[in-house]
């Protein structure tokens, strides 16, 4: 029997599974229900830490626990599109990679992102939205104050921000020509 590429369906042979085809479909049916609404909780601390295909197969990524350093959450080189909740305590970044070895996203602690894999790199689901900010109350427009990923500003987009904002070491803010950032 094969898989899928993405999800690891199972993809029986003609005729293999006569009369016990209801296994194979059962465990379809479990992978499925997992992409449209389980949660795969991962308690992490100072360690990077690879997802099986089974972790990689549920909806959400729920990462959990004190972190002690910067870590790497590691997809398996498989596309995909996840929620990845950071609900860890400690001072450090949690960097989403694919084992494809592409770009990366990182996730902030306290927020939620939607994410996909293209089975290379990572990427934001939506990148003209900066992740770590948001209107609260319709009134109050909240943003970090460090960068900690790199991050382009398009030709075509502007972006605003409310300072004084730190750029952490090895990061890179890049202002493509025709675009600008005005810091207030």
């Amino acid at each position: 029997m094969t898989t899928t590429t993405n999800k690891q369906l199972n993809k029986p042979a003609y005729n293999s599974t006569v009369p016990t085809w209801d296994i194979p479909l059962n465990q379809n049916a479990d992978i499925l229900d997992a992409a449209f609404g389980s949660t795969a909780s991962v308690a992490l601390t100072s360690s990077n830490v690879t997802l099986t295909s089974i972790q990689a197969q549920n909806m959400r990524i729920l990462l959990t626990g004190a972190i002690s350093a910067n870590i790497q959450i590691i997809f398996p080189a498989e596309g995909g599109q996840w929620i990845i909740t950071n609900s860890t305590s400690g001072a450090y970044t949690i960097t989403a990679a694919s084992a494809g070895g592409g770009s990366t996203v990182t996730i902030q602690q306290g927020y939620s992102v939607c994410v996909f894999s293209d089975a290379t790199s990572m990427y934001y689901a939506n990148d003209g939205l900066v992740v770590s900010a948001g209107a609260v109350n319709g009134i109050f427009y909240l943003n970090d104050q460090i960068v900690l990923a790199n991050y382009t500003i398009a030709s075509t987009k502007n972006a605003m921000t409310a300072g004084p904002i730190t750029i952490d070491t090895g990061v890179t803010v890049t202002i493509s020509s025709g675009a600008s950032w005005v810091i207030l």
